[in-house]
């Protein structure tokens, strides 16, 4: 219970990161709520410790606390990657009534398997929020992108940058478990406008 607990609080503290705008940016924000798009590595190595089911819980924790204050989009990656729950979709579903209940659903219904492919995972959330943000009325809305990771197999830095460059999106890096090479994610986090990679660096800390 313990190293599960440190784990979901550090994923809570960065989603209190990425819900800063609602407290601190202008007014219209408290009727409009920013983006978070949350990008999970459902890799093989996932499924070893109980890393999968701590990843679950903690983004089960972090969408309970902020239903109705986020617009929640989930995306997950292994040598592809795909938007399992569309940040449009949370909008349609109802941000402070379906949306929450319904991406735990499609979240739930997920497996781990496959390699790591950090580039794909990128490219695709970079994909899906251009085109969230060509398609938003709401002019000026925050969007963030957190990103979790067991591992490293290809290096995103040129995508991480053009989110926070092209897009203005931020990417919060979390390193998860013994195989993540923190050089990487510290320089994805570096370009993607939010400095400092967050690391779990063994399964004694969760």
């Amino acid at each position: 219970m313990r190293r599960a607990s440190a784990f979901l609080h550090l994923f809570v503290g960065l989603a209190v990161c990425c819900s800063v705008f609602l407290f601190k940016a202008n007014s219209a924000f408290a009727c409009d709520p920013p983006d978070v798009l949350i990008v999970l590595d459902r890799s093989c190595s996932m499924g070893s410790n109980s890393k999968w089911t701590q990843a679950k819980n903690a983004i089960r924790t972090i969408t309970n606390n902020y239903k109705g204050k986020l617009r929640f989009g989930l995306e997950t990656f292994n040598s592809g990657a795909a938007i399992n729950y569309a940040l449009t979709k949370c909008q349609s579903d109802g941000v402070a009534t379906n949306c929450v209940p319904r991406l735990q659903t499609t979240l739930n219904s997920i497996s781990y398997s496959g390699g790591t492919n950090l580039i794909a995972a990128l490219t695709v959330a970079k994909n899906h929020l251009n085109a969230v943000k060509a398609a938003d009325t709401v002019s000026g809305r925050k969007r963030s992108v957190m990103f979790l990771t067991d591992g490293q197999a290809t290096c995103a830095f040129s995508e991480a940058r053009a989110l926070w460059l092209q897009l203005g999106v931020k990417t919060y890096v979390i390193g998860f478990g013994s195989l993540v090479r923190r050089s990487t994610l510290r320089e994805m986090a570096r370009v993607g406008g939010t400095e400092q990679e967050r690391l779990v660096s063994d399964q004694t800390q969760l």
